[in-house]
């Protein structure tokens, strides 16, 4: 992902931010990126319940950027919504 996150946003990485706007969303853009960091970390640990739930809570343009595998996987590893 840190390739990605590269490569997409080169002008940030070698140049910085021009005007303030630039910085806000740059920074919007890394706290997604830990945010998915922080729910595959979850998923590492084998807690599943735990990175639904964390994932489940994300911005909906964060979220909906998570494949519907990952999706499916958690849900197939995870008991009901209810027992959240």
């Amino acid at each position: 992902m840190d390739k990605a996150v590269q490569k997409y946003h080169k002008k940030w990485i070698e140049k910085g931010p021009g005007d303030p706007e630039d910085k806000q969303y740059r920074k919007m853009f890394e706290d997604d990126v830990k945010d998915l960091k922080k729910g595959l970390d979850l998923m590492k640990k084998k807690d599943y319940k735990g990175a639904i739930k964390f994932l489940d809570n994300l911005d909906t343009a964060v979220r909906d950027e998570i494949p519907t595998s990952v999706w499916n996987f958690l849900n197939k590893h995870t008991s009901s919504p209810d027992d959240f």
